[in-house]
């Protein structure tokens, strides 16, 4: 039995080292089956993929050149002689004739599988066409590898010198490199030179590639990766060294370092995410309100319909999805209202994709003059429907990839590629604007976070005050960045509990966009930013790294929070909201306590219902079911599960919270919210129609736009 368990032990150690010789292209294929079957944003592409026929047939060719190139490197690696104790030739002979071959036809398969559970839209081509078309290119790969030696022997019959071609693969044939056949090394050398002249075409034709869609990006970078690994494999191996782990070491030292770091803050539209800050930048509280000015002017300013109604509005976090959702609900609301809404909302709090959709909004009513007719709002749902990812994806598995290894910043980041797709979707469909050149410079989605709160040419009518929550990395506390000098009525106030001012940190030229950025810097997608500030107005002046930002949902994810403290101002009367030079007579002018009138957006489905007017449901009801079945995550998950479901509990909580304040106050709240559907809504930066067209579907029978318009300035 011993010498049994001994054999056992023995061979999955041959197996184990003959599969590491081939980690790279099989992790490849692995990662393939895996995110096709379980990510919910990457099964979202097969159904765009299929209404965009260059994305489709780019994917496919892509595909094809990923197999190839699997089943090649495989093979190379398996024809040489790997003379230790953990290796058996007559295991390496059995995988070397039949693994490439196979791996070869995983990816097209898999493919297939995921094209044949896609859901397009009505009217398009069928998803079987694609599913087949995998499948033939599966059998075409295996029939190639399997026969291309007998159909050259056959073909090369009759001549007077033919071609050597032998009957089985060269398995265990080599001992060293240059043994190899001519070709063999020069298609692996091509490798090690494609590999960075990839990075080179997303630096120069970034559009072109972006324009192939996410699903050819993805087998490209596979691909190039796949094939430039291949001889540092062969040398790993052969001395014995781990060359892709020292290189993995190296990138992890230069970014502890953090002399390579890209991920800068842009503080004016201008900067790059690899620069430090321009000189001159204004950190001075004058030149905006503050938020306790603001309160003072916008209450009294007030006309009908709003009368001493004041209007809050916050969105949730959660990608495309959530963008989408927001401005769905914010354009329905608007065509209800007659426009109303809007010019009652004193402010609205954001987190991630939630910040997208409302400052999209926000921008285009200010662009457009308020007007925003259903050809606008039309275009904004356009302008979301665009591809986000493919960009990201773009610098992320190219330059920003190869930045790691360098010592110093050299190139701009996958957070700097969202944010141009964003600004690039904007000025097209809300603008018109067709490239960089046109005169789209002064849009509000570009132009200072501070300028958002008046309208355009000159006017001094207020707009709602975009305030956007993002998450401080060292503390773990929340900061808001918003349009004024100062959160606090005086230097001895604090100014919302628990928060950073985003005045102190930021200045006032800050871009939207970047506002909106920091505010949606989720994990991989969006690294965390470095909000970098130069010491005195020299150019040579140090430049030092305040903190970092991420995502505002790390710390909570409803936006609510930023809202309840609003609230409390709000509340504190309104004498107490004047501003040191108010006159008599202008506070005699102002009005009582304000009426607190409240949307809440919320885009996952799971959210529980907190709404009190009846209106916050889905067909399930809200009563909390106690579990059946508890899952048992042990000793060691138990307490990282618990961390991380603490984000959607201080969610909920918060969202109690300030139904509870509104209930004190005696205003009113209405909850949108997303129900379970016929899809999974993924949480990415793309977004099918069919996707879309569910969400609008649920909103055309959401009952709280009638009560909103009826209540509104009643």
């Amino acid at each position: 039995m011993t010498k049994l368990l001994i054999r056992i032990w023995e061979r999955a150690l041959q197996l184990a080292g003959l599969l590491i010789l081939i980690r790279v292209p099989l992790l490849m294929v692995l990662a393939g089956v895996a995110l096709s079957s379980y990510v919910a944003q990457i099964r979202e592409l097969f159904d765009i993929s299929i209404e965009a026929p260059v994305w489709a047939s780019a994917a496919w060719v892509f595909s094809a050149g990923f197999s190839l190139l699997v089943w090649y490197s495989a093979r190379t690696l398996y024809a040489f002689r790997w003379p230790y104790w953990q290796t058996s030739e007559s295991l390496q002979a059995w995988l070397g004739q039949r693994l490439p071959r196979l791996l070869a036809t995983a990816a097209p398969l898999t493919l297939a599988g995921a094209y044949w559970q896609a859901h397009p839209a009505e009217g398009k081509p069928a998803p079987w066409l694609w599913s087949a078309a995998y499948l033939l290119l599966a059998i075409g790969l295996w029939m190639f590898t399997t026969y291309r030696r007998v159909l050259l022997r056959t073909l090369m019959q009759g001549r007077e010198r033919p071609l050597g071609v032998e009957h089985q693969p060269l398995v265990a044939r080599y001992q060293h490199w240059h043994e190899l056949p001519r070709f063999t090394r020069a298609v692996h050398a091509a490798g090690l030179i494609a590999l960075p002249l990839s990075w080179l075409a997303g630096l120069y034709i970034p559009d072109t590639l972006d324009g192939l869609g996410p699903l050819a990006l993805i087998l490209g970078a596979a691909s190039f990766s796949v094939w430039a690994s291949t001889w540092p494999i062969y040398l790993a191996a052969r001395l014995r060294f781990p060359v892709l782990t020292a290189m993995l070491v190296w990138a992890s030292l230069m970014t502890a370092i953090g002399l390579n770091d890209n991920h800068a803050v842009r503080l004016t539209a201008e900067q790059q995410s690899d620069q430090d800050p321009p000189i001159g930048l204004d950190y001075r509280t004058g030149g905006r309100p503050s938020l306790q000015a603001h309160i003072h002017d916008w209450r009294r300013d007030r006309s009908d319909p709003c009368k001493d109604e004041v209007w809050l509005i916050s969105s949730e976090g959660g990608g495309i999805r959530a963008a989408m959702w927001t401005v769905l609900v914010l354009s329905e609301l608007h065509q209800a209202t007659g426009g109303k809404l809007w010019r009652c909302t004193f402010a609205v709090s954001g987190v991630s994709g939630g910040s997208l959709g409302l400052a999209v909004f926000a921008s285009a009513y200010r662009d457009l003059d308020r007007t925003l007719n259903a050809a606008d709002l039309e275009r904004l749902r356009s302008l979301l429907q665009a591809d986000f990812l493919a960009p990201v994806l773009g610098s992320m598995l190219g330059l920003d990839a190869a930045q790691r290894f360098l010592p110093v910043r050299m190139f701009s980041d996958r957070g700097q590629a969202l944010e141009n797709a964003w600004r690039a979707a904007y000025r097209r469909e809300v603008l018109h604007a067709e490239d960089d050149a046109d005169d789209a410079d002064g849009d509000a989605f570009t132009s200072a976070l501070a300028d958002t709160l008046y309208a355009r040419e000159g006017e001094d009518r207020l707009l709602p005050a975009l305030m956007l929550n993002t998450t401080v990395v060292d503390t773990g506390l929340r900061l808001v960045q918003h349009p004024f000098s100062t959160l606090t009525a005086s230097e001895h106030d604090v100014p919302f509990p628990g928060v950073i001012d985003g005045a102190d940190w930021l200045p006032r030229e800050l871009p939207t966009f970047s506002a909106v950025h920091n505010s949606a810097r989720f994990t991989l997608v969006s690294p965390a930013g470095s909000v970098l500030r130069r010491e005195g107005e020299r150019a040579d002046g140090r430049v030092v790294r305040i903190g970092q930002v991420v995502d505002g949902g790390y710390f909570e994810n409803s936006g609510t929070t930023t809202l309840s403290a609003l609230i409390d101002r709000l509340q504190g009367g309104a004498h107490a909201a004047q501003p040191a030079t108010t006159t008599g007579a202008d506070a005699a002018s102002l009005p009582g306590r304000p009426r607190i009138r409240v949307i809440h957006i919320s885009n996952d489905p799971n959210v529980p219902c907190f709404a009190s007017n009846g209106l916050d449901r889905c067909e399930a009801s809200c009563a909390a079911a106690l579990p059946s079945n508890a899952p048992l995550y042990g000793e060691a998950r138990a307490p990282l599960i618990a961390i991380l479901a603490t984000r959607d509990a201080r969610g909920e909580y918060a969202r109690q919270a300030l139904m509870d304040q509104v209930q004190a106050v005696r205003g009113e709240l209405w909850h949108y919210r997303l129900c379970p559907g016929k899809r999974v809504l993924p949480l990415g930066w793309t977004l099918s129609p069919e996707s879309t067209r569910e969400m609008r579907e649920q909103l055309r029978t959401n009952p709280n736009t009638a009560a909103i318009a009826q209540s509104i300035g009643r």
